[in-house]
């Protein structure tokens, strides 16, 4: 599928079927739509049809003759019909509501009406699978067609994917069964999934059952699509409203459709910040049972496992035993992979063409620049480092220093210059100010003057646990940013400030938040440029906003780039999965170098990789190897 509204690799597209359970009200038809609307779903589908030339004149001048399921559909369809003119009313809502406008033609002449209103998705029904007739017309539009298989064997669905498969139709097939409600023993969800090994087009799931377990559990299966019909009451006369799920039953089946999309992930293992946390605090490291002298043959008897697991792992004791110490390890000290002649190779550090750095606490400075030799160093600094600092005893000479203020603070207090409480956005501008302040005095008793400029830092904006989506609170928000931006600038005309962009789902102290502003670009662009300030673009936490989004992270990081003095480089994975080493996520960094050299001129960046010092280093020195590879 070509189209932008469904496909193999697109997220599940849910239509809500209201259909002809708006019972003839044009107001019950547009309040559907906002509640579809409000459910968060991705189009609505209506049904019409031109009675003359659906129907045989005998049926229609002569219902009275008709058996009773005949003469009881016939009268409610009657009772049910809207108006060519609200027909068009309702597309137009639709558009403005920005929700697509879909509707079922039951016959050639309401094909002809909704191409003049405009529909841009046609759904087939499962009574129509087989009208070759009506299928044509629906050909020639060149609209993408969804088709329902409730009433039609294997035979016949097999024989209309291979007819719309040689008229090169852009269509799926939609699993169903029939029946008003359907029995759930009936409807045989391993069927779709047949479809789905047999046919090589997008397969859903259009349920006619009770509840909404069935609908969820065909998109674990791998549905596409899923639809279901809509009501305002089941209680309502007509014969689709107890097949039908009310406004909460909607809102609930959209909710645990998108959680199962994110819970599916992809066919690959790997272990996420908390995962990763919990691991180095529960697992195990080698770790040395006395001193050992260097050339030293190592023994059983020499190593023991003990937390935390953040040395080499004890999977890889039999690799270290009888091997030669390559140096002297302490009694108590971790084993690493130094110790079983596995170092990273140092060999990109003059390949590297862009101005680089690597993120180190006061306390690393002399270590990092022997092992690394940076342009500059970026002090990450904890709370400690500010409050009780223990300065390096010396610094590299010309060496240049940049500073990511500490996020959170004593007590377990965040960072938030948006808060709604004016009291915790003077806290955090305290806060700032500190940092500032002890750097400062780094600053005079090393002589470093101008050799630290920038300081990058997590403005605020999270909620523990619902996600803030009203456009005033987010403005007050950027508003109460600005201010106290402001304030600090004020006070501290050399320092500057560079707010770095945030991931969708942050990790603080030990959980997962929602992250509310500093995440989409254009509001970015504007705060930026509305408060004359430059930014620290982190990619990793732009992939995983646009992946939780559903934007183009090249499109992204286009729109910031203008404004960027600085990045954070990492790989990344899903909508919470950052810090990666490079080329251990699904960024496409080779893709993302051609951007960036655009403005090579004027950007530096860092290797911000979680845990990335632990182990020797090993984190940054692959992601470094890998990026001068890159040509970065």
């Amino acid at each position: 599928m070509t189209n932008s509204f469904f496909g193999q690799n697109r997220p599940c597209f849910i239509i809500c079927e209201i259909g002809i359970n708006h019972n003839g009200s044009f107001t019950s038809a547009k309040k559907m739509i906002d509640l579809a609307k409000l459910a968060k779903v991705d189009a609505v589908k209506f049904q019409l049809r031109h009675l003359k030339t659906l129907y045989q004149a005998n049926v229609l001048n002569n219902l009275a003759s008709q058996d009773l399921a005949m003469q009881q559909s016939v009268d409610f369809i009657k009772k049910s019909e809207l108006t060519i003119n609200e027909y068009k009313k309702l597309a137009q809502y639709c558009r403005k509501k920005d929700i697509l406008f879909m509707c079922t033609p039951w016959d050639i002449h309401s094909v002809k009406v909704l191409e003049d209103i405009g529909v841009e998705v046609y759904k087939v029904a499962s009574a129509d699978l087989t009208n070759l007739p009506l299928i044509d017309i629906l050909i020639k539009t060149k609209k993408p067609l969804i088709l329902s298989t409730g009433m039609s064997e294997q035979e016949e669905i097999s024989k209309i994917y291979h007819y719309l498969k040689q008229a090169h139709a852009e269509f799926a097939l939609l699993h169903c069964n029939s029946t008003y409600p359907a029995d759930l023993k009936d409807i045989n969800l391993h069927f779709m999934q047949k479809m789905m090994k047999d046919y090589d087009i997008p397969i859903g799931y259009s349920g006619h059952e009770r509840g909404i377990a069935v609908s969820t559990g065909a998109c674990a299966l791998g549905a596409k699509i899923i639809e279901r019909h809509f009501t305002l009451d089941r209680n309502l006369p007509g014969p689709d409203h107890q097949a039908s799920l009310e406004p909460e039953e909607l809102i609930t089946l959209v909710k645990q459709i998108r959680e199962v999309e994110l819970a599916l992930g992809k066919a690959s293992k790997y272990l996420t910040q908390g995962i990763i946390l919990n691991k180095e605090t529960l697992g195990k490291s080698l770790v040395a049972t006395q001193m050992i002298k260097i050339g030293t043959i190592i023994t059983r008897a020499m190593i023991k496992s003990q937390s935390p697991g953040i040395g080499l792992s004890p999977d890889n004791i039999d690799r270290l035993i009888e091997s030669r110490a390559q140096r002297t390890i302490q009694k108590d000290e971790l084993f690493t992979k130094q110790d079983l002649h596995l170092a990273p190779s140092q060999s990109f550090h003059e390949q590297i063409l862009h101005t680089w750095g690597i993120p180190a606490r006061f306390h690393d400075l002399d270590q990092v620049s022997k092992v690394f030799h940076p342009d500059f160093v970026e002090f990450h600094l904890s709370y400690k480092d500010v409050l009780e600092p223990v300065f390096p005893h010396s610094v590299r000479e010309n060496l240049v220093y940049k500073v990511h203020i500490p996020e959170v603070w004593p007590d377990g207090f965040i960072l938030d210059l948006g808060s709604a409480k004016p009291q915790n956005r003077r806290l955090s501008e305290s806060y700032i100010q500190q940092t500032i302040d002890i750097v400062e005095v780094f600053k005079k008793k090393f002589k470093l003057n101008q050799r630290i400029t920038d300081y990058v830092v997590h403005l605020g904006g999270h909620s523990n646990s619902v996600p803030i989506s009203d456009r005033k609170t987010l403005d007050k928000m950027y508003k109460n940013m600005g201010e106290s931006l402001s304030t600090l600038r004020k006070h501290n005309s050399r320092a500057r400030i560079l707010p770095e962009n945030m991931p969708p789902l942050p990790w603080l102290l030990g959980g997962q938040r929602f992250q509310n502003i500093f995440t989409n670009a254009h509001d970015i662009l504007d705060f930026c440029r509305l408060n004359k300030l430059e930014m620290c673009l982190d990619v990793s936490h732009a992939y995983l906003y646009c992946q939780y989004s559903r934007t183009d992270f090249f499109e992204y990081v286009s729109v910031l780039l203008p404004i960027a003095r600085h990045l954070h480089l990492a790989d990344a994975r899903g909508t919470d999965g950052e810090g990666l080493v490079i080329g251990e996520g699904d960024l496409e960094f080779d893709k993302l170098k051609n951007l960036l050299d655009n403005y090579s001129s004027k950007l530096s960046f860092i290797p911000e990789i979680w845990q990335g010092h632990q182990r020797d280093w090993e984190g940054f020195h692959r992601s470094l190897i890998r990026l001068s590879e890159l040509g970065y």
